[in-house]
């Protein structure tokens, strides 16, 4: 169990003084003083070097030998009240790549955190490989990938079908509503890989020799570097309101169109208890909007 004492021997750790030890925990320094006296006492040995004379504290050769295993103790500590409240309420561990996390799904995080009761989230944005791998050890409780992987413990469901388009510097010469893909020089693109379909279909579309210029993993650094006039991008369709704020960048339809973009929800076979709930609300949320629609999430 972790005791009091653990806690205030690493806050004079910490803050070199018993005042500053209190400070921080928000008690007296008398009673900083005394949880030392009792985990001294209890460890048969001197943790802290009360320097005399001076309000400065300094942790004497078995405190600082301690002093590994009580960061341990602490943070051992620390899990176990997660577990605790994992179980005493609802909670989802959430993995996204980034244009996901950011243009498609903020609107099932508030909806989440609103629900009655109340769901706990922790939202990481990182790529979909290693997405697979954080759900597959149940790092993760859900996550959403661009492109999807068999795997023997894990479920994956197209979770959202969306088209892409062209947005670029507009200019007087681009006001048609479509463009095609040979007025568009690959070497001007600012590229970001929407995946292996995509992938195939745009080095059928353009040279892969052709290289971009500049390579992207994220959405939102594409409207800073449209600077040229000759600049363009595919990106897809959730991410449009972003774009269409600029008065300076257009959307246009590409021919021929690439292939659309699948977010694919993975989830682990065998979840957590603590994270079924969340994702059945979760899964009920997306059906309200016409995500997951006639997909099997068996």
């Amino acid at each position: 169990m972790y005791d009091r004492s653990i806690e205030a021997f690493l806050a004079v750790a910490s803050c070199h003084s018993m005042s500053g030890a209190a400070d921080l925990l928000h008690v007296t320094q008398p009673a900083i003083s005394h949880r030392i006296r009792e985990l001294e006492t209890h460890l048969g040995m001197i943790l802290i070097d009360r320097m005399k004379g001076s309000r400065r504290c300094e942790l004497t050769l078995a405190g600082e030998t301690f002093l590994p295993t009580a960061e341990l103790w602490g943070q051992a500590w620390r899990e176990t009240e997660k577990i605790k409240f994992s179980v005493a309420a609802l909670s989802l561990t959430i993995g996204c790549v980034d244009s996901v996390n950011t243009y498609l799904l903020p609107q099932f995080y508030r909806e989440l955190i609103t629900h009655k009761p109340p769901i706990h989230l922790q939202i990481f944005t990182m790529r979909s490989v290693e997405l697979y791998g954080k759900v597959e050890r149940r790092e993760l409780d859900v996550a959403f990938v661009l492109h999807e992987q068999r795997r023997q413990n894990m479920k994956a469901a197209p979770f959202y079908r969306e088209p892409m388009r062209i947005v670029r510097p507009s200019h007087r010469k681009s006001q048609s509503h479509e463009i095609h893909a040979k007025d568009l020089d690959p070497t001007y693109e600012l590229y970001l890989n929407w995946g292996p379909s995509y992938q195939m279909w745009h080095d059928r579309i353009w040279d892969p020799s052709h290289k971009a210029q500049i390579e992207l993993d994220t959405v939102t650094l594409i409207q800073v570097l449209m600077q040229d006039p000759r600049n363009w991008a595919l990106v897809p369709l959730s991410t449009l309101d972003f774009f269409q704020k600029n008065k300076e960048l257009i959307v246009q339809k590409l021919i021929p169109s690439p292939p659309d973009r699948i977010t694919y929800m993975i989830t682990h076979r065998f979840p957590g208890i603590a994270a079924r709930q969340g994702i059945e609300i979760l899964e009920s949320l997306a059906y309200g909007h016409g995500f997951l629609k006639n997909q099997d999430l068996s």
